[in-house]
């Protein structure tokens, strides 16, 4: 994909060809950062209708508590998005029933 960008980047009508910094494809994290993604850069994305936030609000994790995150808050010390990074769909449900473990026992 990036070769073939490369090479007709001119035909693209890019101002320029893809370099070390705007070289065309983005890899999020994790799979949280995956869903930040699609909801700032698809227009028609809906926390419900993704795939990974239907996982997070149907494991009863509340859509307020996503939002926040979305944010990428401190918690217990360390970035949301740090926390989640590296962390496939499963072991980011299981930290975000953690995080919101963590928000409810500051709470109290």
């Amino acid at each position: 994909l990036r070769g073939t960008v490369h090479r007709l980047w001119e035909q693209l009508d890019l101002e320029s060809p893809p370099d070390e910094v705007n070289n065309v494809v983005h890899v999020s994290s994790s799979a949280f950062e995956g869903l930040a993604d699609r909801l700032v850069w698809l227009p028609a994305a809906a926390l419900h209708a993704d795939i990974f936030g239907h996982r997070l609000l149907s494991a009863r994790i509340p859509s307020s508590a996503v939002q926040k995150w979305l944010l990428n808050p401190m918690v217990a010390g360390q970035p949301v998005m740090q926390r989640m990074a590296g962390k496939n769909a499963k072991e980011c449900l299981a930290e975000a029933k953690t995080l919101l473990g963590k928000a409810r026992a500051t709470e109290k």
